[in-house]
């Protein structure tokens, strides 16, 4: 499986990838925003990880 995270911090990928590294779980990591200009960085995940400054809004969603 792999995840795309948007606008992940330094100080969260230790964690995400202590257990990504468990599980068989794959991340890459985008420092930009995820938002209508930025969505097509999904393309080819399986999920995505999205904070709290992330625009996550129904042309988005459709993208996804």
């Amino acid at each position: 499986m792999k995840i795309a995270f948007f606008d992940a911090k330094p100080y969260d990928k230790p964690s995400f990838d202590k257990y990504g590294k468990e599980y068989g779980v794959e991340f890459k990591y985008f420092e930009t925003k995820l938002s209508e200009d930025t969505v097509n960085l999904a393309n080819g995940y399986d999920g995505v990880c999205v904070f709290v400054n992330d625009t996550v809004n129904k042309a988005v969603i459709d993208k996804l």
